[in-house]
């Protein structure tokens, strides 16, 4: 019930829902120039389309006439676009998008693209390779921080081959994107600023401590209603940008796994796409909530809302500027997830390699735990700053 009523206080400023509308519009518009939809009023209809239609020709299990369908179609193309009678942008049904230039250039991305897929697992066997040659040149030791690494990438790569092939594109440009990210901030800033600020600057907050919820109770409704606000706002975005790639671009090989991307081919997760995509929605809140504790924890430590609003401003700047150098510590990195996922990275803890991936989710609840903990400490013994106060202190002592 006092979550509710928290909520309520946040829910009601008529400017949140406000901005909340511009960044659902500013969010479609960066979208659309991300990855254009391509309906049949487009241009480039014909080449898209036919584009789908080839893809789909030879999209599944590697077979021997998926590969002579290219193959075949390359050889048989590139005569005529270097035909000059033949070579003209005139639209012709014979042709899959209509021209001989573009059944080409599908013909050439899709001979780079299997092939790049069918000589994966050349590629994961001479990493294997190189990494078994450093343990023998170790002596087969593994009790050292460079044995254990190797024997953890000849474990982690172990089993991996690409047997199909799919027009993953569509799912490539989906997991960069981060745009909407910085959106939800933004609105988090917006509505957690004066989460608690506001009610020092009308005067309620002894009121409300001396309530029969008491100050406790009522700071952990706060921070409830601060982690619900959070998911609200970025479920939002991330449906408006899940349910916008699907459209426009398409998932195709979803229930793949993580390493057939080209992205994510030395990836440490075993998981599939579909099963990824859960677990960087959740990284992504979990980066959230720290940053709103973040916010939480500068209004109880000011009396006015402004200073909260200055200050929280200048931390997703240095959050996004410090980036690489304390992304263990660091939130922006659980909104950049899919960066830390690509490849295996690991430190060395006691001699022991520890995969960045499996640590940075574990560092970002430490971090939210010790959030919680001093807004509850500032809160209890009331350590407030009154930047008003204090300005109106040093221009009595000018005066005098």
């Amino acid at each position: 019930m006092l979550i509710r009523y928290e909520l309520s206080k946040i829910f009601c400023r008529r400017v949140l829902w406000i901005a909340f509308a511009a960044f659902l519009l500013i969010n479609a518009f960066q979208l659309t120039q991300a990855t254009p939809y391509h309906g049949k009023s487009d241009p480039n209809y014909n080449y898209y389309a036919g584009r789908r239609l080839m893809y789909s020709k030879v999209e599944g299990p590697f077979t021997n006439e998926k590969i002579d369908f290219v193959l075949d179609g390359w050889d048989t193309t590139y005569p005529s676009i270097m035909s000059p009678q033949e070579g003209q942008q005139i639209p012709n049904d014979k042709y899959y998008t209509k021209t001989p230039y573009d059944d080409f250039a599908v013909y050439d991305e899709l001979k780079e693209e299997m092939q790049r897929q069918y000589e994966y697992n050349d590629s994961i066997k001479a990493l294997k390779g190189y990494a078994q040659e450093n343990l023998a040149y170790m002596g087969g030791l593994t009790d050292t921080y460079e044995g254990r690494r190797n024997q953890l990438i000849l474990d982690t790569y172990g089993e991996r081959t690409i047997h199909s092939f799919y027009d993953q594109t569509g799912l490539g440009a989906y997991l960069k994107y981060d745009f909407s990210s910085l959106l939800v901030l933004l609105l988090l800033l917006l509505g957690i600023s004066p989460i608690i600020s506001s009610e020092k600057e009308a005067g309620m907050a002894p009121l409300l401590a001396s309530s029969r919820f008491g100050r406790h109770k009522t700071i952990a409704a706060k921070i409830g209603a601060m982690a619900l606000f959070t998911a609200f706002f970025a479920a939002c975005f991330f449906l408006m940008d899940f349910l916008y790639y699907m459209v426009a671009a398409e998932f195709h090989g979803a229930g793949s796994a993580l390493y057939t991307l080209i992205d994510f081919k030395y990836t440490p997760l075993t998981c599939t796409i579909w099963q990824y995509i859960l677990l960087q929605w959740l990284a992504k809140w979990l980066g959230m909530i720290a940053v709103g504790l973040f916010f939480v924890l500068l209004s109880s430590i000011f009396r006015e809302t402004y200073p909260v609003f200055i200050l929280g401003t200048g931390l997703i700047a240095l959050f996004m500027t410090v980036g690489e150098r304390f992304r263990l510590f660091n939130p922006i990195s659980m909104l950049t997830f899919s960066e830390q996922a690509q490849e295996l990275s690991t430190f060395n803890f006691f001699d022991y390699p520890v995969l960045t991936i499996t640590a940075l989710p574990i560092s970002i609840l430490l971090l939210v735990f010790v959030l919680v903990l001093l807004i509850f400490l500032v809160n209890h013994k009331q350590w407030h700053v009154s930047v008003t106060g204090l300005w109106n202190r040093k221009r009595g002592k000018a005066h005098e």
